[in-house]
């Protein structure tokens, strides 16, 4: 491997505690369209402990949406954050008009935002920080994390997971590296019915 492009690792601080933050709609969604499977909470914060105590474990979702995988988070330790969709329709316009909308917009990715910046805020000490999606809008995220000294891990499905996260974090796996994708059914009513 070329030197110049191999990433430097630092090392993880010893006893370092642990904020994992899962964006749940983008593996559970990523994991079932393109690995025909769901995602395996319990072995993702397995191997969130490799780097220290779990001080923090949250999943944020649309949970209407996906409401039974509610106890496949609890189970692993994972508090269940309910950020709703916006629903289509119509907002008043600066020019006092109403312009149409479609579609529905998911405000998990603004939560996670928040969240993380919070408990960053709120807890200093925490070192490592585990964002279990492969989303790219996380890359800027990701850059202030290590700005701020912290030692940042992805996790994510290999084909949902974009190059600048991983090229971006520490350490990055994928769900099928370490064992955390469990096989779908073939038949189901609909995505959100199976979670």
């Amino acid at each position: 491997m070329n030197d110049k492009l191999s990433k430097k690792i630092p090392p993880v601080p010893r006893n370092a505690s642990v904020a994992v933050f899962v964006d749940y709609e983008n593996v559970f969604y990523g994991s079932l369209h393109n690995a025909k499977s769901f995602p395996a909470c319990q072995v993702m914060i397995d191997k969130a402990t490799e780097f220290g105590r779990i001080a923090h474990a949250i999943a944020i979702c649309d949970w209407t949406r996906l409401p039974k995988g509610i106890p496949h988070v609890v189970q692993a330790g994972i508090e269940s954050v309910l950020s709703p969709h916006v629903m289509t329709g119509y907002c008043p316009s600066a020019g006092g008009g109403k312009e149409k909308y479609e579609g529905k917009q998911s405000s998990s990715d603004a939560r996670l935002f928040v969240d993380v910046f919070e408990f960053m805020m709120g807890y200093p000490d925490v070192e490592v920080y585990v964002i279990i999606s492969g989303d790219r809008d996380f890359v800027p995220l990701l850059h202030s994390l290590r700005r701020h000294g912290k030692y940042v891990v992805v996790m994510s499905e290999e084909t949902s997971l974009s190059w600048d996260m991983r090229a971006t974090a520490h350490a990055c796996y994928t769900f099928q590296e370490i064992g955390a994708l469990t096989p779908a059914p073939d038949k189901r009513p609909n995505d959100d019915e199976t979670a």
